[in-house]
């Protein structure tokens, strides 16, 4: 009797374990086509690159793609789908959704936590432009890869790159001034002397100074924000988020 209730019991916990294992295998996914505008080839690149990034910008990136709406605008639709599906990294559920929406002809990104501050509005509407272009053109797979590659841009700037390329322009520049002087003076012409002791006189009868008075302006210089600010909404679920979308 105690091996079939033992037996019974193992059962039991095989099944519950291999339940909480599908629910968090699926959990891990983080591209859904609903549109099906991906290959399955595409999808399991994108599912790649997400987890990669994912892992480079401390942020949950998501891509989902609909060809129905339900009635929702994009922005209610991202919003949601990103919310009641337990997205997010840290307990201000840190991450960013593409959405491509074929209903609504809308590329829309939807921002939350630490994403809110660093993706900008001018940053999402940089990005979300650059998706909308490709996916008008029919390249979805190409689009969702821009949003993950332009979002890990932003996180982490090439500072270093950036400095060794002004570093090589102001050489450049440097260098082109000093051949043009060198140039000038060891194969240019040499112009005719003018004597100015014999060609020229100056005197001065008589000196005077008038104080006319002292004048200050001021004025207040407007402090540079870099890539502005993010504007923000609350979701259905309470939630802050920022976003915004460009149409196709």
């Amino acid at each position: 009797m105690k091996k079939k209730v033992t037996a019974g019991f193992v059962a039991i916990l095989l099944c519950v374990l291999f339940s909480f294992t599908g629910v968090f295998a699926a959990g891990q996914n983080r591209v859904y086509d609903y549109a099906g505008l991906f290959t399955t080839a595409e999808t399991q690149d994108l599912e790649e690159s997400a987890a990669e990034y994912r892992e480079k910008t401390n942020l949950d990136l998501v891509i989902v793609t609909i060809d129905d709406a339900e009635g929702k605008t994009s922005r209610e639709y991202a919003d949601d789908f990103y919310d009641y599906n337990g997205f997010g990294v840290g307990s201000d559920y840190s991450g960013a959704l593409l959405l491509i929406d074929m209903d609504n002809r809308m590329a829309y990104l939807s921002t939350t936590g630490k994403a809110i501050e660093i993706l900008t509005d001018s940053r999402i509407q940089e990005i979300t432009d650059e998706v909308a272009s490709y996916v008008g053109d029919g390249q979805y797979a190409k689009g969702a890869q821009v949003f993950l590659e332009k979002t890990d841009e932003f996180v982490n700037p090439n500072i270093a790159g950036r400095l060794l390329i002004a570093l090589a322009l102001a050489v450049l520049v440097g260098a082109g001034s000093v051949a043009g002087v060198w140039y000038k003076y060891t194969h240019g012409h040499k112009a005719d002397q003018y004597e100015l002791d014999k060609n020229s006189s100056l005197a001065l009868s008589q000196r005077e100074d008038i104080f006319m008075g002292r004048f200050v302006t001021s004025r207040k210089i407007p402090r540079n924000t870099g890539g502005g600010g993010s504007s923000t909404h609350t979701s259905s679920s309470g939630r802050s988020h920022g976003g915004g979308g460009s149409s196709f």
